[in-house]
């Protein structure tokens, strides 16, 4: 009788143990802590951005044309001091960058057209009658074109603070702004649902994100 009972307080303390390590387990795979990377459609930003800025015009349009298939990836790391930073990765935002200056000047023949109302070979003979080519017309028209200024709207200014993190609410840190969102965590992804309060507009529009390290 006395084996069996400690054989019965041999065994309760081994479900005991492994409890408390599968506990452990759990809490350490469920950690917030780390670098979380987003991918964000282009075009989605620069939808978002448009519905605060206004109507949209042709210049735009012909960007947005530009952008598609292109993301760019947001990039949250919070870390183990409870100090965070975030912003768009810097070396995808200049293969974009450099992705739309080439492509926007194959597009800017035909917005032209569009605002002067000519067909492609009608602007080809105006701007012959002139003395000027196509390539000429947009090395002396838009030579100048910057399409770092366009995607300003895009990217996310790097930011950083600190955070906090209790029941699904994650709260960012700056200063002044301390902006609150419900979240969902696993061991590979962190979804920000949605804004409990303090987000700015393009935030929250573009919500919910999903994060995986």
């Amino acid at each position: 009788m006395k084996y069996q009972t400690k054989l019965l307080a041999l065994l309760l303390a081994l479900v005991l143990v492994f409890s408390l390590t599968a506990c452990g387990s759990k809490s350490a795979s469920g950690s917030i802590v780390g670098r979380w990377k987003c991918p964000v459609d282009c075009n989605r930003l620069l939808d978002e951005a448009e519905k605060e800025g206004g109507a949209v015009d042709t210049l735009t349009d012909a960007v947005s044309k530009s952008l598609d298939g292109m993301t760019v990836d947001l990039i949250l790391d919070l870390k183990e001091d409870g100090t965070f930073t975030f912003g768009a990765d810097e070396d995808v935002m200049k293969g974009v960058s450099d992705a739309l200056r080439e492509r926007i000047s194959g597009i800017i023949p035909d917005l032209v057209s569009d605002l002067l109302g000519l067909d492609s070979s009608a602007l080809e003979a105006q701007l012959a009658l002139a003395g000027l080519s196509l390539d000429d017309a947009f090395s002396k028209y838009f030579g100048d074109f910057d399409a770092d200024s366009i995607l300003d709207s895009l990217a996310f200014e790097a930011v950083n603070g600190t955070y906090t993190y209790k029941t699904g609410k994650l709260t960012l840190i700056m200063g002044e702004t301390s902006p609150t969102f419900n979240v969902e965590l696993n061991e590979s992804e962190l979804k920000i649902t949605s804004s409990v309060s303090g987000a700015d507009y393009l935030m929250r529009g573009l919500l919910p994100l999903v994060f995986i390290r």
